[in-house]
């Protein structure tokens, strides 16, 4: 994905990562209380073919930290939230439309699950789950749900295996846990389909960080609130949308957004930052040779602009790269646009 920094103060989405933070999965028992997470006791994962893929080749679903008790848990007094795990073909459980997936009817067939608890052979560590396999044209779908404990139980998944390049994990609306991040960390989400219109969310963890919309040239909108204004398109670009979420002064932070009245599905790609924007660059004018030549020259301290690939448009004419020298037909005042791609 390609996003733009314009030099009249556009803020493109993705900016240099940062490795230190991490991004976990989180589900609280239904009786938790609301600053640790929500109520909704379950989650969706989806494992699905990456697109071009016909025939997926095996690999093996891991979990990191699947009981209570790991590094990033929430645990009050004694643990009573055993998380299940189950695993169903997704067209089972869903049928998928065009720019939607919808819940099919009834109780579906489970191929396997795995409750877990306080077992030791589950914390903190990679623990082999399920096998995937091209059984099932769009791949799978891995049910996360607990019971009305109090606890909260934050975990990541991972695909591995010979067959894992042919595999994506998708996120059906949004749980996760921000660990050890802090307040200057930014974290971005994209969604399946960055190129609809962005829907608005309900919000749950009362905590510290704080969660918005941000498009491509680095407007922001609240994600409980309409975005009427949004554009499709910018300077001829393709605009694009992510959820970006500030880090926390706290070591867990967990979060979790859900669409309103339809299903969200996010890729699981999050892109950590470690600045609160991307920094401004500067742009200062070039004499050229003659008198009616000359050019803006872009420069940027970091690593988040890439400023030679900086789209100018002058004069009716349009350049590319951190520099350029235009030839003008009268002495005067030219306005001018330059898109940084981040």
């Amino acid at each position: 994905m390609r996003n733009f920094f314009s030099v009249n103060i556009l803020i493109g989405l993705l900016a240099s990562a940062a490795q230190a933070q991490e991004v976990y999965f989180s589900i609280s028992g239904q009786t938790v209380t609301v600053s640790s997470g929500d109520r909704t006791g379950q989650y969706d994962y989806w494992f699905r073919p990456v697109p071009g893929v016909e025939s997926p080749r095996p690999a093996t679903v891991e979990i990191f930290d699947a009981g209570l008790g790991g590094f990033a848990d929430v645990v009050s007094g004694q643990p009573t939230s055993g998380p299940t795990f189950a695993l169903s073909p997704f067209d089972v459980m869903y049928e998928l439309g065009r720019r939607s997936i919808e819940p099919r009817s009834g109780t579906p067939a489970r191929i396997e699950s795995t409750t877990t608890f306080t077992e030791d052979r589950f914390l903190n560590r990679w623990v082999p789950f399920f096998q995937v396999a091209s059984d099932t044209s769009n791949g799978y779908i891995m049910r996360v749900s607990t019971d009305q404990g109090n606890d909260v139980n934050d975990f990541r998944i991972r695909i591995s295996g010979e067959g894992a390049s042919d595999w994506e994990l998708i996120t059906l609306n949004l749980s996760v846990g921000l660990y050890l991040s802090s307040p200057e960390n930014r974290f971005q989400f994209r969604p399946l389909w960055p190129d609809t219109a962005p829907p608005t969310f309900t919000l749950s963890g009362e905590e510290d960080s704080r969660v918005y919309l941000m498009d491509a040239f680095g407007h922001t909108n609240e994600v409980f609130e309409n975005w009427d204004n949004y554009e499709s398109t910018r300077y001829g670009k393709d605009n694009v949308w992510a959820v970006e979420m500030t880090g926390s002064a706290i070591r867990i932070n967990n979060r979790v957004l859900k669409g309103v009245d339809k299903i969200v599905p996010f890729r699981f790609d999050p892109v950590i930052l470690n600045e609160v924007s991307p920094g401004t660059p500067t742009v200062r004018q070039v004499p050229g040779p003659e008198c009616k030549v000359y050019g803006l020259e872009a420069a940027f301290r970091g690593f988040s602009l890439d400023v030679a690939r900086t789209e100018w448009s002058i004069d009716n004419n349009t350049f590319t790269g951190a520099s350029f020298q235009h030839t003008f037909p009268d002495y005067g005042e030219f306005a001018y646009r330059g898109l940084i791609p981040t």
